[in-house]
């Protein structure tokens, strides 16, 4: 009989996966399909429906993000948001929201090993209580919680370049007022 090749050492290097008993890292390999990815190539694109995630094994993976009004150097003008490397797992918040693919994510190495676990299988596992669900569910969390808090921050430092903004306009503002003194414009 021809099995296919096993990932599990693989597997089991990766972070995410370090405490799995080699049987939750068989039973895992059971529902996951590994795919071998070129650069360049698209695993989906923003507004696609979202039926599986990937995990990243070897390689990796590029994600863009449509931004109004900023034409960037991605797939059709999208700007570069991340770089995802092995380990990471791309497309996980979509086996839990159903929502259509918020980035686009394209592979940036060649020979690029990754292993796909779509919707369903996700469901087997979780509602068998593997390890594994948990698991994913966790660094669905620790996802949220990191992109609230890069986002917290980039509003933060939003907020102290206006206050900046706004104290030089009032600075010259205020030289405009002074007679014979030299005037800035913006």
């Amino acid at each position: 009989m021809n099995r296919p090749p096993s990932y599990t050492a693989q597997l089991r290097e990766l972070p995410l996966f370090k405490t799995l008993s080699d049987r939750e890292a068989d039973l895992l390999q059971q529902h996951v399909q590994p795919m071998f990815a070129q650069r360049g190539q698209t695993l989906f694109a923003e507004g696609d429906p979202g039926n599986s995630c990937f995990i990243i094994v070897t390689g990796k993976v590029g994600v863009y993000k449509s931004l109004p009004g900023h034409s960037g150097s991605g797939p059709e003008g999208s700007s570069k948001v991340a770089t995802l490397e092995a380990g990471a797992l791309v497309g996980h918040m979509a086996l839990i929201d159903n929502k259509r693919r918020s980035a686009t994510c394209c592979v940036e190495d060649d020979g690029t090993l990754l292993l796909s676990l779509d919707r369903g299988e996700f469901d087997m596992l979780f509602n068998a209580r593997t390890p594994f669900a948990f698991k994913i569910l966790d660094q669905i969390a620790l996802d949220l919680v990191g992109a609230l808090r890069r986002t917290t921050a980039l509003l933060q430092k939003a907020h102290q370049e206006q206050d900046r903004s706004e104290q030089v306009e009032v600075v010259l503002a205020a030289t405009r007022q002074v007679p014979g003194s030299v005037q800035f414009d913006r």
